[in-house]
């Protein structure tokens, strides 16, 4: 069974030194803040951050922990104004701040220490929010070198990826319209969740899944 956000506590409370009980913390934390609504989730943002760099602190070689805070810092800048609107006038709480610098700097220190595909993939990501398309090609294409489809995620990250590099490389007629109507549209792309997920239920096919599925046993 998934690790519950009880026995994280209970894990935490008898080993406060523990990466992993902090690592887990952060991943359960997230998971009953999205049962509990989008108000619990604003207020979880600063425990998850605290859990996940704790988790680091005790061990660096925790490539999981820094790829799910580069994901913490991907998803805090991609906040839109009305999130944070959100955040000040319903939640009461002045919403944090990250850039994708930060995003990257946690990616790649996960690259650096065990390759995920995953992983490989949100650093393409930043790349492309940065305007670095050609970085990002170079991932996405060092990506589809490096990864067979053993897995469902496998195959998830490799589609994935060549909706991308068709996207940047090969446009099409619409695609093009629509970049020169709407600023930045390739660069700020979102593959539609109809087209990401191969399951019945999106939510259990996202990263933090795949850390529960990896980890469950």
């Amino acid at each position: 069974a998934v690790v519950s956000t009880q026995s994280t506590g209970e894990a935490l409370d008898a080993n406060p030194n523990s990466g992993d009980a902090h690592r887990w913390a952060a991943v359960t934390g997230y998971y009953r803040a999205s049962k509990d609504g989008p108000k619990a989730g604003v207020y979880n943002l600063e425990p998850m951050r605290f859990h996940l760099e704790k988790a680091i602190e005790l061990n660096p070689n925790d490539y999981q922990a820094w790829t799910l805070l580069g994901n913490w810092h991907f998803e805090v800048t991609e906040m839109t104004g009305s999130n944070k609107r959100y955040c000040r006038w319903f939640a009461g709480v002045e919403p944090p701040t990250s850039s994708y610098e930060k995003a990257l700097e946690c990616f790649e220190r996960s690259d650096s220490i065990q390759f995920w595909s995953k992983n490989s993939l949100f650093i393409a990501l930043v790349h492309l929010r940065m305007k670095q398309n050609e970085l990002a090609l170079s991932e996405l294409q060092k990506l589809l070198d490096s990864t067979t489809i053993k897995t469902v995620e496998d195959f998830r990250v490799r589609k994935t990826a060549h909706l991308y590099i068709n996207k940047l490389a090969n446009p099409t007629f619409r695609d093009r319209i629509k970049g020169l109507f709407f600023r930045d549209y390739l660069l700020k792309y979102r593959v539609p969740i109809q087209m990401d997920n191969t399951r019945s239920n999106f939510t259990e096919d996202s990263l933090w899944q795949h850390f529960v599925n990896k980890n469950r046993y």
